[in-house]
């Protein structure tokens, strides 16, 4: 138990969906596969996905009128909010 304040001390770090799926998984302890904890998951890595193919799509687009502007505006705004940045 006494790694226990650490462990608190890193998942502060971690989205809130991240920490919920570790305490269901020390609340099940393993007895059996929890499915909540899992989906709680799931997202959280496709998000980490999306926004990657997001960072690289702007990274390689090329904005040459205004209209287009406004998407990469809006885009960047969508990655700062993912990555816990006020805009």
């Amino acid at each position: 138990m006494s790694n226990q304040p650490e462990a608190l001390c890193e998942s502060k770090n971690m989205p809130t969906a991240l920490r919920l799926a570790d305490a269901l998984d020390r609340w099940h302890e393993g007895v059996f596969p929890c499915e909540a904890a899992e989906e709680l998951r799931r997202p959280h890595a496709v998000n980490q996905e999306v926004l990657e193919a997001l960072k690289q799509a702007l990274e390689e687009c090329i904005w040459p009128n205004e209209r287009l502007s406004d998407v990469h505006a809006k885009a960047r705004a969508a990655i700062a909010k993912a990555e816990g940045e006020k805009t």
